[in-house]
């Protein structure tokens, strides 16, 4: 066998095997694609948070309760979880009170049977927003603090006449919940849970009372409840109980503590078809007919929307007029409404 000449030897490793220039390209490719997969994968992710945290979240799965009433013993209704974002600056110092020059006076204070609506859950970009807040009838509104829309929200609410409320994230029964900032929590000491009620009071402007937001566990702690109420009291308002469980002790408490406390006494939408909201509204209006007034709570949603339009002409031919939850207030504590 012929000899190979060692010129033509290395040629033929040459050839064969890659050389360093090679390689290097080769590894300069592969970490150009995983530097694209991570970057791709990260936009995605902020992407992602952006819209979780100006979307509403999907209506909550709440128990369907039989004609649309608050929470009988043994039923507990939890709605629409959000995570926060870091608030706006507040303004403590503003107050919906008498002397807002945007909300008029209703013509007959005394007169007939009142309902209040409520519609929680604002601060989200809900697309019914703009929908309520136009209706040219007495609305309650109550903001979530710390969303991306809780101050406009609350500003355009007081500037169109409606009355605002703080909607205050409230820890609720069961695992895997996240309310985000500002909520309260039965570990949180007396001094956590005023500093953090004053805050979220702070971050939505115009509030004139509180409502909580979940809070099936924490309405039923007298601890508490005893500091958010003192709280309330030492800011000269109120709270409205959603009455998501029936063990709540907000009235009880109240009570003792000498702070008005109202009470939800229905959901209108736990179905969100606009015939049943229709249905839940006149209900409520048959409790405020009995009663003298009555509070319901909905939801920021094309169809509780849609259900309380509905209702309108009908709640005029039963006397029942809308009303903001000052008056109901007075109606629930003449009292302090003559004082």
């Amino acid at each position: 066998m012929a000899a190979i000449h060692p010129e033509a030897e290395r040629e033929v490793h040459r050839r064969r095997a890659p050389g360093v220039r090679h390689w290097l390209i080769l590894l300069a490719v592969h970490l150009s694609l995983v530097c694209l997969a991570v970057g791709t994968a990260w936009l995605q992710g902020v992407l992602r948070a952006e819209e979780a945290a100006t979307s509403p979240p999907s209506p909550g799965a709440a128990d369907e309760i039989e004609g649309g009433g608050a929470i009988p013993p043994g039923a507990e209704a939890e709605f629409g979880a959000g995570e926060a974002i870091p608030a706006a600056p507040g303004r403590g110092e503003e107050r919906f009170t008498e002397s807002s020059p945007v909300r008029p006076e209703p013509e007959d204070r005394r007169d007939g049977p009142i309902l209040a609506i409520v519609i929680d859950d604002w601060g989200y970009g809900w697309a019914a927003a703009a929908d309520f807040l136009a209706l040219d009838v007495p609305l309650n509104i109550a903001v979530i603090p710390y969303l991306p829309y809780s101050e406009r929200h609350a500003r355009e609410a007081a500037a169109r006449g409606h009355q605002v409320i703080l909607h205050l994230p409230m820890e609720p029964l069961g695992e895997g919940w996240e309310l985000g900032r500002g909520t309260v929590t039965t570990a949180m000491a007396a001094d956590e849970i005023g500093r953090d009620v004053r805050a979220a009071l702070a971050a939505v402007p115009f509030a004139s009372g509180i409502n909580n937001h979940m809070g099936s566990k924490a309405t039923a702690d007298p601890r508490v409840m005893a500091q958010v109420l003192l709280t309330v009291k030492e800011q000269g308002l109120f709270f409205l109980d959603s009455r998501t469980t029936s063990a709540s002790v907000a009235a009880a408490v109240g009570a003792e503590l000498g702070v008005p406390v109202l009470e939800n006494d229905r959901f209108i939408d736990t179905d969100s078809s606009p015939e049943r909201v229709k249905e839940r509204i006149l209900a409520a209006a048959r409790v405020a007919r009995s009663r003298g007034y009555a509070v319901a709570i909905g939801h920021v949603r094309p169809g509780t929307y849609a259900g309380l339009v509905a209702s309108l002409a009908e709640l005029e031919r039963e006397g029942v007029r809308l009303a903001y939850l000052d008056e109901v207030l007075a109606r629930a504590y003449p009292d302090r409404a003559r004082k």
